[in-house]
């Protein structure tokens, strides 16, 4: 989540159910699926996506679309589109980028030709309020402004929201294999993984990479807190510390800022909880062991979860665990690349029949 490109109200819900698809899997973990998507579609006002090609074009053997939607009002989004230049249908990856990234960024777009040349579709929008999305405004304006007036929430819970949206997108084109449609993504994005796939099984196979982790105990009252934890949108939570009469960034600012920009999320919607409602579908998480802003401690007790909730539905193999030793969380690696697509080939390109269920 750092920002360089080597780190990488009821009603209202139900109305917008019809705009946002979901299918609560099983019985198991339903009412809190329900609870933590009203979470996310609370005080939205549904919109037609409105879909437009702005570019299309063929690199080689890779087909690359530009397509403007609209997620919510005001928020227009592009959506880069990878693919094989051949039509068919296609498994779809959706790959979301890290906190310092956008869709566009250099490092991601080798990642999306080799998706697309080994026959995936590759769908990549920005962060709100990043590269085509600025909208005039930073995200650490934006997440200011959230955390001052209390109105939208930049970062993580809209971000999730604009990929339930890109999956209506997705869904209605000819080239997507809407049954096969899978979701990756690091750090920042390896969090917005995890959420998006259990608000919507649509998601049929995720791969969250240095996102997975409990936030409660990070950030715990009286816990001291590590500098690096404070780096996000530091100037921000300066500014915030001094509204709350703090002397500084501590774990008290901390869990006041993320109790406003992502509600829930340090207790009734923490991962050991919210991560477990991706089962039975295949998910494999990929941390690192010296992770100073996802701690691996808390990770573990995801996996836990995670783990109880796969054997209980007899699917053990479906999910999967692994920590790279001695990584930090800004230093990735070819391996976790070349996991993540043995694991979408294995479940997502190439799925087993009994997968289907």
């Amino acid at each position: 989540m750092k920002r360089s490109v080597s780190q990488v109200g009821l009603l209202l819900a139900f109305v917008l159910m019809a705009s946002v698809g979901c299918r609560a899997q099983g019985t198991g973990g339903a009412s809190l699926r329900e609870e933590f998507r009203r979470n996310i579609l609370a005080g939205r006002t549904p919109c037609p996506l409105n879909p437009k090609v702005l570019q299309q074009g063929d690199v080689g053997m890779v087909r690359v679309e530009r397509v403007r939607f609209t997620p919510e009002e005001g928020h227009d989004a592009v959506a880069a589109i990878y693919r094989p230049k051949e039509e068919g249908k296609y498994p779809t990856v959706i790959v979301q980028h890290f906190l310092g990234a956008t869709k566009d960024t250099l490092a991601l777009l080798p990642l999306f030709n080799n998706l697309a040349q080994k026959g995936y579709l590759v769908a990549a929008i920005d962060g709100r309020y990043r590269g085509e999305r600025q909208n005039g405004k930073s995200l650490e304006a934006a997440v200011l402004a959230s955390l001052k007036t209390g109105k939208e929430h930049p970062f993580l819970l809209d971000g999730t929201y604009d990929i339930l949206r890109l999956l209506d997108y997705l869904v209605t084109r000819p080239d997507v294999d809407a049954g096969r449609i899978g979701m990756t993504g690091f750090s920042e994005g390896g969090i917005v993984t995890w959420m998006s796939a259990a608000a919507d099984d649509r998601i049929r196979v995720a791969v969250p990479i240095i996102g997975v982790t409990t936030f409660g105990d990070t950030f715990k009252d009286g816990q001291e807190l590590s500098g690096a934890a404070a780096m996000m949108f530091g100037p921000v939570l300066e500014e915030y510390a001094k509204e709350l009469g703090e002397p500084q960034v501590n774990a008290k600012v901390m869990r006041s800022a993320w109790n406003k920009l992502v509600p829930g999320m340090l207790d009734r919607f923490d991962a050991p909880n919210i991560v477990p409602l991706i089962a039975p579908r295949p998910l494999l998480v990929l941390n690192h062991e010296q992770d100073e802003l996802i701690p691996i401690e808390g990770a573990k007790k995801v996996e836990a979860a995670a783990k109880a909730r796969y054997e209980e539905l007899k699917a053990p193999d479906r999910f999967d665990f692994r920590i790279a030793p001695g990584l930090k969380h800004s230093q990735f690696n070819l391996g976790e690349i070349a996991s993540m697509a043995a694991w979408l080939d294995q479940w997502l390109k190439n799925p087993p029949a009994a997968a289907a269920r």
